[in-house]
């Protein structure tokens, strides 16, 4: 059971950040059985994983996701969660990839995201 608010984008993007570098996943950081971290905003988890990424000399550099739903149907909210992931991650919106899916009835109740990342060296600063 989730303590944050278990927004299903953050975490996969956080957790595929944290995986880029072998530091495990979420709950590695913010483990659920911790009353702490109770009503945690996935936002927040998504700022501590992107200074991790910092702190190993990255920077993220794209994004694309895949997000498997049913209901309800999310194409008509894309520009909008596209321009929240760019604000969330430093991007310009041409870098964020945003695809949506149904599980063809297979999976009706569930959600699901897939993250891909692409990671940049910082310039080291002469």
């Amino acid at each position: 059971m989730a303590h944050s608010d278990g927004d299903v984008v953050l975490h996969a993007l956080s957790d595929a950040l944290l995986s880029a570098f072998a530091l495990g996943d979420i709950g590695s950081f913010f483990p659920d059985h911790d009353p702490k971290w109770k009503g945690l905003e996935s936002r927040v988890i998504l700022e501590v994983v992107l200074q991790k990424v910092r702190d190993n000399g990255y920077r993220l550099g794209q994004i694309s996701l895949v997000v498997v739903l049913d209901r309800p149907r999310l194409g008509p909210y894309r520009a909008a969660i596209q321009q929240n992931l760019a604000l969330l991650t430093g991007l310009s919106e041409k870098r964020v990839g945003l695809t949506f899916k149904t599980s063809e009835g297979l999976a009706p109740d569930h959600a699901q995201c897939r993250a891909m990342v692409y990671l940049e060296p910082i310039p080291e600063r002469a």
